[in-house]
């Protein structure tokens, strides 16, 4: 099933397609599903309210509408490098991302990029990205030297007009790791409400569950190298990741405190996994005001196909410069990570025609 975000862009822009418009009501009526009442509710409304007012995706299809001298290996190739340039700089994982972001929204509107000008996309947009989000940021030529010096600082302040032109300004949207990090916080205290004292089991965003936070920006992290991501919305895709790697632990360690029924039965394999996922759905309502699982699922698919990367669990680079994690915990968790398994994996299935 296409997603929805996929619906708003087309492989033939020059095609016009409203007469195909279908402007007929269904009644949806019996398709409620029996979800359980929740009775949590988000203390940071402002935040779901800025995602939904400030999504601005970027089209999937850019690489056959626009740019014909790009690939998807090459797009993978150099998110990679991102993620490994921003690694090394000590920089923010949502730094990262809006980086990554910026070179896709580019590249949905501009003319054709040449091969030889990508890279200096590439590190245009992580400068700008670091002078958004960081308090100490890396000097310009500290870009230019990690691309290898074969572009100048003139380059680089033009290609930075360039984008701020085509995004006209708009570089503050959230990321699917915006909303991940919030929504991993949500659930430590939805869990609270719904589970009370037996919701350590399930936590993210604390030492116990930094096991299952590093799987599910991994899991984000690789995913994000092909360009099938962009076919998901930041919060959809957010919400997939957390769902996937919650349900492998859960499902593999059986916490049984995950029901919601007062009995557990362990032959009712597939009563327990229907209530997690009663549990976890109606976290995403109240939290993201996800309401049309479809999307979910497809995302869900997609994303299956980067579980296999095994996950790499060592420290950012900053703790080798005398960072101590356990005082600054929070701060530690955003720091972004690289992991070259991902990059090598995903080239893999693009080449043997595995991830759409």
């Amino acid at each position: 099933m296409s997603s929805l975000l996929s619906e708003k862009f087309s492989r033939f822009p020059n095609i016009d397609d409203s007469d195909l418009e279908c402007h007929d009501t269904l009644d949806t009526s019996t398709l409620d599903t029996e979800m359980q009442s929740c009775s949590w509710r988000s203390q940071d409304l402002d935040f779901i309210s800025n995602v939904l007012i400030n999504e601005i995706p970027a089209n999937p299809y850019y690489l056959e509408s626009r740019q014909p001298y790009l690939t998807n290996s090459m797009r993978s190739l150099l998110m990679d490098w991102l993620m490994e340039i921003s690694s090394e700089f000590y920089l923010k994982r949502e730094t990262c991302h809006k980086a990554m972001s910026y070179v896709d929204r580019y590249l949905s509107e501009s003319q054709p990029v040449k091969k030889e000008h990508f890279q200096l996309l590439g590190l245009t947009a992580c400068f700008i990205a670091a002078k958004c989000e960081e308090i100490s940021y890396p000097k310009m030529t500290d870009f230019i030297k990690a691309a290898g010096g074969i572009y100048t600082c003139h380059d680089v302040r033009l290609m930075e007009r360039m984008i701020l032109k085509a995004l006209k300004w708009k570089i503050t949207q959230p990321t699917s790791i915006t909303i991940c990090d919030w929504l991993m916080t949500q659930w430590d205290s939805y869990a609270q409400n719904e589970l009370g004292d037996k919701s350590h089991t399930i936590t993210l965003k604390d030492s116990k569950g930094y096991k299952k936070f590093r799987e599910i920006v991994q899991l984000i992290d690789a995913s994000s190298l092909d360009i099938g991501y962009l076919k998901f919305r930041p919060r959809i895709i957010a919400a997939c990741a957390c769902y996937m790697i919650l349900f492998k632990h859960i499902k593999e360690q059986k916490y049984a405190p995950i029901l919601l029924y007062e009995t557990y039965k362990q032959e009712f394999e597939d009563d327990y996994v229907r209530n997690f996922m009663d549990l976890f759905l109606n976290f995403v309502s109240v939290a993201l005001e996800i309401f049309v699982y479809d999307e979910m699922f497809s995302c869900g698919n997609f994303l299956n196909k980067f579980v296999d990367v095994k996950v790499c669990y060592e420290f950012p680079p900053v703790c080798k410069t005398g960072f101590r994690p356990e005082n600054h915990y929070q701060e530690f968790l955003s720091f972004q990570t690289h992991n070259p398994l991902c990059v090598q994996v995903v080239q893999m299935k693009i080449k043997g025609n595995f991830v759409s």
